[in-house]
């Protein structure tokens, strides 16, 4: 069998074709899009953190050791921020894990607005993200990046007097 995708009918196919006796040609051809599909998603969430859609610690690791070659190739710096949010425990067990999800995924976009080709945001762990800085010439970006990042406007929670904070490291 063979896929094809046809730009005419925006549809993956699956082709057989099979000779009977009679010399005749025998063509099946089958609409896989729902299955391409399914095997994109797949394939995205290797990647893809799916609570934040933030790249996720696989893709860092697959594209690490590129931006370590790319920063020497052109004697550029590269930074990495560590993004470490305190009290994500005590979050979840106060106000439970919908609030503690929700402040991940405001973090995270907090972080995509950042996101240039010079700056990729990855979720790097359970309360954790990494930001990468390409070609750094200055503390400027990283000055902007943490000046910015406040994932809890109105901290402290007045319901439960929780503060959100954020350790943030330079690697």
């Amino acid at each position: 069998p063979v896929t094809y995708y046809s730009e005419l009918s925006k549809c993956w196919f699956r082709i057989n074709m099979k000779s009977t006796e009679d010399k005749l040609l025998v063509i099946n051809l089958e609409d896989i899009s729902k299955e391409k599909q399914q095997d994109l998603k797949l394939i995205e969430s290797t990647y893809i953190d799916i609570l934040t859609g933030l790249q996720n610690r696989n893709k860092f690791s697959e594209e690490y050791s590129y931006f370590l070659e790319q920063a020497q190739i052109t004697g550029n710096k590269l930074a990495l921020l560590l993004i470490d949010l305190d009290n994500m425990k005590n979050i979840n067990d106060i106000k439970g894990h919908a609030q503690g999800d929700r402040l991940l995924r405001t973090s995270a976009e907090i972080l995509k607005r950042f996101n240039t080709k010079m700056i990729s945001s990855y979720r790097f762990g359970g309360d954790e993200f990494l930001v990468v800085i390409k070609n750094q010439y200055s503390l400027d970006s990283i000055a902007n990046i943490t000046d910015t990042f406040d994932p809890s406007p109105g901290s402290p929670d007045n319901d439960t007097m929780l503060f959100v904070l954020s350790t943030l490291s330079i690697l």
